[in-house]
């Protein structure tokens, strides 16, 4: 019989597994019931990956990582209170905030805070958020990856996430989407310089 790694490497070499492999994504129900105290009675104070194993399930393994990324010349800070996250990059020309808000029934049910309100606000925002991405340096993490497969095994495959595509991570990472297609009708050419910087920026340290 295969285990679910080989069969996940057989799937992505074209060749058949000898069942097709079930690895739904669980953290989200194990968080919820688990803050809750609702896990059903056989699973209480159980980890997520032995409650997958069980029940004959693969790991998702969402959090495969091969590098991080640090800021030159850019002072980030995080300030809480009791409902919000608020963000600030300081740059030499200016600065941009975004903020998320927190909510007992998120908090409950494990899930993340919800992001309010994004860096890109006005227009002048756009040179603020180019110099931040100028100035990001990506750098490799390859031991933490590896230690990360290790812990998965052969339940599953690491996904490794390698960052959204420019439009996409203008969107979800710094305008926001009614406020991103607003301003790709009224500020269309700040918007593709932006574009044009975030693709540059991913084929010069990201692309093989």
């Amino acid at each position: 019989m295969m285990t679910n790694r080989e069969r996940m490497l057989a799937i992505m070499e074209g060749k058949s597994p000898d069942r097709i492999p079930w690895i739904p994504r669980m953290l989200l129900w194990w968080l919820a019931h688990k803050n809750a105290g609702t896990l059903p009675e056989k699973y209480e104070g159980w980890r997520l990956r032995d409650i997958e194993r069980d029940l004959g399930m693969g790991a998702a393994a969402r959090d495969g990582k091969i590098f991080n990324t640090r800021c030159k010349n850019v002072d980030i800070t995080v300030q809480y209170d009791d409902r919000n996250i608020i963000t600030e990059w300081v740059t030499p020309i200016g600065s941009v905030t975004s903020r998320k808000r927190r909510t007992p029934e998120l908090d409950a049910a494990g899930i993340a805070p919800l992001e309010v309100e994004k860096p890109l606000k006005t227009p002048e925002d756009y040179d603020v958020v180019m110099y931040i991405i100028e100035n990001t340096e990506y750098y490799p993490c390859y031991e933490e990856y590896e230690s990360y497969d290790a812990e998965i095994g052969d339940d599953g495959y690491p996904l490794v996430a390698t960052g959204d595509g420019p439009f996409h991570s203008y969107l979800e990472k710094w305008a926001g989407y009614e406020h991103g297609y607003l301003d790709l009708y009224d500020y269309t050419d700040k918007v593709e310089r932006l574009l044009d910087l975030i693709a540059q920026k991913q084929r010069e340290e990201l692309w093989p």
